[in-house]
């Protein structure tokens, strides 16, 4: 088993009357690029400040490695927590070139500046001041600031949304292959979806102040714990059944099942198939159209609306009946 890099147990915070955590625990794998994934106000924020000691839980605590660095009575510093800390708006100093802002760190050993400047592609850089250089090259900065003091973990708060949309894949992917290089474990926070399932060994969704589901990109997204988590991973439609004797029926067919009695039926659209049918049970309410794919909405027979998402063909029509199948959906009661 790998050795754990934080661990979260019971975090309580409140900010007023607003519960920004609540029974909050995680646990972070040595290693992992681990990303909290949820919406805004969700708190993951919080959690993250928390971890890096910029502010104390009111129950709980929080241990980097096997170092208890917080809990209601103690607040070990963030300078003394082995934690780097990237901000959403980077946070480098505007009074200071691009060396200054990566040796501004304490403890760096001789000559490390340079061969981070090196990791991150900024070698012959290091005279440059902040607002000369590009959203990508400041953001690298930054990141080669976290990684002057060597951390445990480095803290990622949203590092891409001030980028534009062009330029923001390009430098995510730039971002994970230096901490891969760094050999550094990783806890990201982000809204986006894309992101999280793209980037992430592990991806915690967080809602209304806890965890509600740990797994592997993947796994999360083909087997979510509650429709909530579903819809909020990406796509998905629902469509009752009845469960008995291990089976979910419906009318789009039968799904292996542990629930009886009422149910219903989790599809993501790329599960879908549609074959035009003069006699099928469905008709295409419409279709947009994005080159590589397509995604083509339904109506069945009972009323229920379906996605499904295909290759560039075949160009379905408003009003044109189909038939359906549907190759795999998550069961949840109702």
């Amino acid at each position: 088993m790998p050795d754990t890099a934080i661990t979260c147990i019971g975090i309580g915070k409140r900010f007023g009357p607003t519960i920004a955590l609540d029974d909050f625990h995680l646990d972070v794998d040595e290693g992992d690029f681990h990303t909290i994934l949820g919406p805004s106000g969700c708190g993951k924020t919080t959690a993250l400040r928390i971890i890096a000691g910029f502010d104390q839980p009111e129950s709980g605590t929080v241990r980097v490695g096997s170092q208890l660095v917080a809990g209601p009575s103690l607040m070990v510093p963030s300078e003394r927590r082995r934690v780097g800390m990237v901000f959403q708006d980077f946070a480098l100093f505007p009074h200071l070139d691009v060396e200054a802002n990566v040796s501004y760190a304490r403890n760096i050993r001789p000559g490390q500046v340079a061969r981070l400047l090196e990791l991150v592609g900024l070698s012959g850089l290091e005279r440059r001041m902040p607002h000369q250089l590009s959203g990508g090259q400041q953001q690298r900065v930054a990141l080669a600031r976290a990684l002057a003091p060597e951390p445990r973990v480095v803290l990622l708060d949203e590092p891409f949304s001030n980028l534009d949309a062009a330029l923001r894949s390009h430098v995510r992917d730039e971002v994970k292959e230096i901490l891969l290089e760094a050999g550094t474990t990783a806890l990201f926070v982000t809204h986006d979806q894309e992101e999280a399932l793209s980037l992430s060994d592990r991806v915690s969704v967080m809602a209304e102040g806890r965890i509600v589901q740990t797994d592997r990109p993947a796994d999360l997204y083909r087997q979510p714990e509650s429709p909530w988590v579903a819809s909020f991973l990406g796509e998905a439609d629902f469509v009752r059944a009845h469960a008995e004797g291990g089976t979910a029926l419906s009318s789009l067919g039968s799904f292996p099942t542990s629930l009886q009695g009422a149910c219903q039926l989790m599809i993501r659209p790329e599960n879908v198939l549609l074959f035009a049918d003069a006699e099928g049970p469905g008709h295409v309410i419409s279709r947009q159209f994005f080159g590589h794919d397509q995604l083509v909405s339904i109506a069945l027979a009972g009323g229920e609306r379906l996605r499904a998402r295909l290759g560039p063909a075949p160009d379905f029509q408003a009003g044109e009946r189909v038939s359906v199948k549907v190759d795999e959906a998550v069961v949840f009661p109702l």
